[in-house]
């Protein structure tokens, strides 16, 4: 059985040294272009495929067509609220031959709000806490509270502080104040 392992651990090595030796130079810098940097060793592998198939210098101009299109892609659609990026792994793509799709199948259009790592909070309105002093998240930062609360303060908070200057308190009792 050890003699089995032995024999396929060098299998394997050989393997990885031969493969390695049959990246082609110009694989390196067709990966350079490539808008998305992950499993390098894996894509050098399958644009050293497609260089078998294809001339260095289309693949060069379809990547950098695919890079140019990922960079004008709204960061709300590249990038998912898990933090995963739709723009696919370089070896996918070279592997599938998708350098080969129509360019136009690489646009993309449409939201252009930002990302949700990427929230802009509304401007803090003026006196909300004083308004709502019994608010539970009342002494966190503007930018810490959920978009819902955000929008409830600022439509709310202008209605709050009338009432809240139309009450008078008095030992005995709370009453509406006289216009």
């Amino acid at each position: 059985m050890e003699i089995v392992e032995a024999a396929s651990a060098l299998h394997e090595t050989a393997s990885k040294a031969r493969r390695k030796s049959e990246i082609v130079p110009a694989a390196e810098s067709i990966y350079e272009l490539y808008p998305r940097k992950v499993g390098k060793e894996d894509a050098l592998l399958a644009i050293t495929g497609a260089l078998r198939k294809h001339e260095a210098a289309y693949l060069l101009d379809k990547t950098s067509q695919f890079a140019e299109a990922v960079r004008s892609w709204p960061s709300s659609y590249r990038y998912m609220q898990d933090g995963g990026d739709r723009c696919p792994n370089p070896g996918t793509w070279y592997r599938q031959g998708r350098f080969s799709d129509d360019v136009s199948t690489w646009r993309r259009r449409g939201a252009h709000t930002p990302a949700p790592h990427q929230k802009v909070s509304p401007p803090e309105p003026a006196g909300w806490r004083d308004a709502f002093p019994d608010f539970v998240d009342r002494d966190k930062p503007w930018h810490d509270l959920d978009t819902i609360q955000q929008n409830f303060l600022i439509n709310n908070t202008a209605t709050a502080a009338h009432f809240s200057q139309a009450i008078e308190h008095d030992n005995a009792h709370t009453r509406l104040r006289q216009a």
